[in-house]
């Protein structure tokens, strides 16, 4: 057991790691061509939330293994976000973006470090990689309805399952449920994807398309709720009128 648990905080931070460096390649492309268009964005800015409150919480139980494992993803996720404002203002207002940047992370680690409660902090991890994992899924419906994958990165999906599923035995053996809620359902996110890239290629040996049932009825209520808000409206505004 000790020696299991002594190779997987060993092994954990450099897949994690794997995983931090994974989209470089989409970002220098980015930056060759100037064009932040294919950048996920909203993923770089979750993921650095998340690594602030992973070191927060490695230094509230002074876990080693989780402390340098988020403070290497949180600069990776600093680097890509510097690469993203180059590229959308044109390699200007550097002094904004880094006080704001430097504001709003050391804030946030001093207040997450010191000042909030460990079952918090913990609630805090679970829900924001349950966001960070579920944010791909946006595209589920776009991705089943044209049977095209290539939004989703290969690389990053398959080393996502890795990561989670080290994570999750990890957590197991450490007996520490913060690591581990969120490792697990970053686990099955991650799964599903690979599941959604491997239907697209014609290899999964059962149909996915029933999903887009689900995605329809969504549509169709989110659809429901505008039309129904519209005689709202035109009521209000002809009742002023009169």
């Amino acid at each position: 057991g000790a020696v299991l648990t002594l190779a997987l905080s060993i092994a954990c931070p450099l897949v994690t790691m794997a995983q931090f460096v994974a989209p470089a390649p989409l970002v220098a492309d980015a930056t060759r061509k100037m064009s932040a268009q294919h950048l996920p964005t909203q993923g770089f800015i979750l993921q650095a939330g998340c690594n602030v409150l992973g070191i927060s919480y490695g230094v509230q139980i002074s876990n080693g293994a989780v402390l340098v494992t988020n403070m290497f993803g949180l600069g990776c996720q600093i680097f890509f976000l510097a690469a993203n404002h180059m590229i959308r203002s044109a390699n200007s207002g550097w002094f904004g973006f880094a006080f704001k940047l430097a504001t709003i992370f050391n804030c946030s680690l001093v207040v997450g470090s010191s000042l909030m409660p460990l079952t918090l902090l913990g609630h805090a991890i679970t829900w924001l990689n349950i966001v960070m994992y579920a944010s791909p899924l946006q595209k589920v419906g776009v991705i089943l309805r044209s049977k095209d994958a290539s939004a989703l990165s290969i690389a990053i999906t398959l080393i996502s399952v890795a990561n989670n599923a080290l994570w999750s035995l990890y957590a197991l053996m450490m007996r520490d449920s913060v690591l581990l809620v969120p490792s697990v359902l970053g686990y099955l996110l991650s799964s599903f994807q690979v599941l959604l890239i491997v239907w697209c290629r014609g290899a999964l040996p059962f149909d996915l398309a029933f999903l887009l049932l689900a995605c329809r009825e969504r549509k169709d209520a989110a659809k429901q709720l505008d039309e129904d808000q519209v005689p709202i409206v035109l009521g209000r505004g002809s009742l002023e009128s009169d």
